[in-house]
């Protein structure tokens, strides 16, 4: 394997012997992923340390293959990286999986689950794996349910609190999510946040932006800005997030928003078909303004 040469704004810490596979190159045909780690100075650059394996998907039967670990140098340090050929992507209808582990010849290391999935926005559009895609949240109140029942009524949880029992299960039935941040200090948390293939998004609230440096901890993960009028927007947001209410107080200024608009309006019932079709209500509502990359409910 190469020396790797672009690796600017990969943060590392002195706490850790490695941080988690990050999805570099990926095409239809082949997939680069590594992980930043400490030195283990007895390998060499080419030496196979691990492997990478999959795709698992617990709903549908796969045939696992084995990737090579390698590891290798870059200008950010010591690496171990594979590649995956014709990857399987991660999507809610088919949440592909990978694992990984390596070994720095005493220890092995399990680097956790991976999935291959392009999540992005370009214009006033999302698109998940380069096909456009329209959220539809719900925000995580009152009736608890598991994420196989989210997926059942093909709708994004929005959340507060997160954990890593509920990011894994997520991911693996096919669940997206979208964090609430409520916290001041996100320095490093961000990285952390972006490892898990179900968490789509961050949400900061008004008047609060990420650090400088958010888009690099963090390249898997949409950053998005609530915000109240076109105005208020930062250069950081990927994606708008605005009350229906500022949306039809404004809406000849809607246009000016050079990011995807997810649309939020507060709504309380006692299931989650109840407020799918609440979303379905809020689409209708604003549909003489425009289509939104959003509704959440």
């Amino acid at each position: 394997m190469p020396v790797c040469e672009d690796f600017e704004g990969i943060m590392t810490t002195d706490q850790v012997h490695w941080l988690h596979l990050r999805v570099g190159e990926c095409t239809e045909h082949r997939a680069f992923v590594y992980a930043l780690i400490s030195p283990i100075g007895r390998f060499k650059p080419g030496d196979v340390v691990g492997q990478v394996r999959g795709p698992f998907c617990v709903h549908s039967s796969t045939l696992p293959a084995t990737y090579p670990l390698r590891f290798a140098e870059s200008v950010a340090g010591p690496i171990v990286s594979a590649v995956i050929t014709d990857p399987c992507p991660w999507s809610p209808e088919q949440p592909m999986l990978y694992t990984a582990e390596f070994t720095d010849g005493e220890l092995k290391y399990d680097l956790g689950g991976l999935a291959i999935r392009r999540f992005a926005a370009r214009g006033n559009s999302l698109y998940l794996n380069g096909k456009r895609w329209v959220i539809r949240g719900i925000f995580d109140w009152g009736p608890v349910a598991d994420s196989a029942t989210w997926r059942q009524h093909a709708t994004v949880r929005v959340v507060r609190r997160l954990d890593e029992t509920l990011l894994s299960e997520a991911a693996k039935q096919g669940v997206l999510i979208i964090e609430q941040l409520m916290a001041r200090k996100f320095h490093g948390e961000l990285s952390h946040r972006g490892r898990f293939p179900a968490l789509a998004m961050a949400l900061f609230p008004e008047g609060l932006a990420p650090p400088a440096d958010a888009r690099e901890q963090a390249p898997n993960l949409l950053l998005a800005q609530r915000i109240s009028h076109p105005s208020e927007l930062g250069a950081w947001a990927h994606v708008a997030w605005m009350e229906a209410e500022a949306i039809q107080q404004f809406p000849n200024l809607i246009s000016t928003i050079p990011v995807p608009i997810i649309a939020v309006r507060r709504y309380r019932g006692d299931s989650l078909a109840a407020a799918r079709a609440a979303i379905d209500t809020l689409q209708a509502d604003l549909a003489p303004i425009g289509q939104f990359a959003g509704y959440v409910v």
